[in-house]
């Protein structure tokens, strides 16, 4: 005998642009708190906040401001539990889970219930290494998500997913658990230097490529002038149009647990997951990325899904917001003579469960997905990517 149930969960997921969160007349934080069904009023909402440890170094008063925002809200029955926890940022935070661990032990310490929130302050790593601990502590605590660097505010903090890496493997541990919210604050990006700020347009012209050809036309317009620290509404259009789309996809595309193969976001993503590796981090996320999406719309066009025009488009956009799209960790070949760069396409092929499915551009501003990436004409791609990136190194050196 056989008895089938169905369980559905709904989910909602709260999206907030502000300016200067802890300034005491913002009542962004205060609302995200008081939405949804209020605790009894004797049961005050506790947060216990972590804070990267370089969004700390870059806002030294953060602290201050964190408490005495807290101070201010507090007949409304919003409390602090403990004092806001350092963790140190970067990839290192994703390294096992020492963090998560850390996460639960705070926890325990300070008597976090499943009606308190987990405030995470910090870069993409260390709100999926923060926020899988907040999912395993009593199966799941809200998180309340506030990415401090551009690449986390358009999208490594948006979404369901939390993880580390362990064995070598990228997010190996990891749960799916949406935040409570994601508040994106103008003010950490407008600290962020250069480096981090050119890193999260990466993700807005990769998702723009495959979801938005109008907004690939406003990134390409723009790309001069999208760094420029006197014209910082142009950072955050690109931030939040990318954001809506990371979300859109998310919440529209009936995988949001990724049980099915295809991965749209990770446009360009098996190579640069791999390149990471390969730089040994010298290259970030972003730089990775770039240099990802470049490699597929030179194989795009080689397959007949992109126009020589429409790759040129792309590879224009990336090099004008400053992204080289050449690395010497390209040349580097195995045992046998193959790029090791290629090793990126089996890694993807058994984080897929071992069918190798592949976004790629249908046109500016659709996706297809292919399920085969011939090697031949992978390593031609490479090549004509080599000698463009050649060619400009020359073209800069004369001028």
């Amino acid at each position: 005998m056989q008895h089938r149930y169905s369980v559905q969960v709904s989910w909602e997921m709260r999206l907030h642009f502000t300016n200067q969160t802890f300034a005491l007349d913002n009542d962004c934080l205060l609302r995200v708190l008081s939405e949804g069904e209020p605790p009894p009023s004797q049961r005050p909402r506790r947060c216990l906040i972590f804070i990267d440890s370089g969004a700390l170094a870059a806002d030294p008063g953060l602290n201050a401001r964190i408490h005495a925002w807290f101070a201010h809200h507090a007949e409304a029955g919003i409390h602090l539990a403990a004092e806001p926890q350092i963790v140190s940022g970067g990839e290192s935070a994703k390294d096992g889970l020492a963090i998560a661990e850390r996460v639960g032990r705070c926890c325990l310490q300070h008597g976090i219930c499943r009606h308190s929130f987990i405030i995470i302050i910090g870069g993409g790593a260390v709100l999926d290494a923060v926020g899988l601990g907040a999912s395993l502590v009593h199966r799941g605590v809200r998180q309340i998500r506030m990415p401090s660097t551009v690449l986390a505010q358009d999208d490594a903090g948006l979404g369901v997913k939390n993880g580390v890496n362990a064995f070598g493997n990228k997010n190996f541990f990891g749960t799916f658990q949406p935040p409570w919210a994601v508040i994106n604050d103008a003010a950490f990006v407008a600290l962020c230097p250069e480096r981090e700020r050119r890193s999260g347009l990466a993700e807005a012209v990769k998702v723009a490529i495959i979801k938005d050809a109008r907004f690939f036309s406003w990134l390409a317009g723009h790309a001069p002038q999208l760094l420029d620290r006197q014209r910082p509404e142009l950072l955050q259009q690109a931030i939040q149009r990318c954001a809506e789309l990371h979300l859109d996809h998310i919440t529209g595309n009936g995988d949001p647990f990724e049980q099915g193969s295809s991965r749209p976001l990770d446009f360009g993503h098996w190579s640069a997951h791999c390149l990471e590796v390969l730089s040994q981090h010298r290259l970030n996320h972003g730089e990775a990325v770039a240099i990802g999406i470049a490699i597929d719309c030179c194989y795009a066009v080689a397959i007949g899904a992109l126009s020589q025009h429409e790759c040129a488009a792309v590879l224009d956009c990336l090099e004008t917001i400053g992204f080289r799209l050449w690395d010497q960790a390209l040349h580097l070949r195995d045992a046998h003579g193959q790029r090791c760069i290629f090793q990126g396409l089996q890694q993807f092929r058994e984080h897929l469960g071992g069918e190798l499915t592949l976004a790629m551009p249908r046109g500016l501003g659709a996706r297809q997905d292919i399920g085969t990436y011939d090697l031949q004409l992978a390593e031609h791609a490479l090549l004509q990517l080599a000698k463009r990136s050649k060619q400009r190194i020359g073209h800069l050196t004369q001028s």
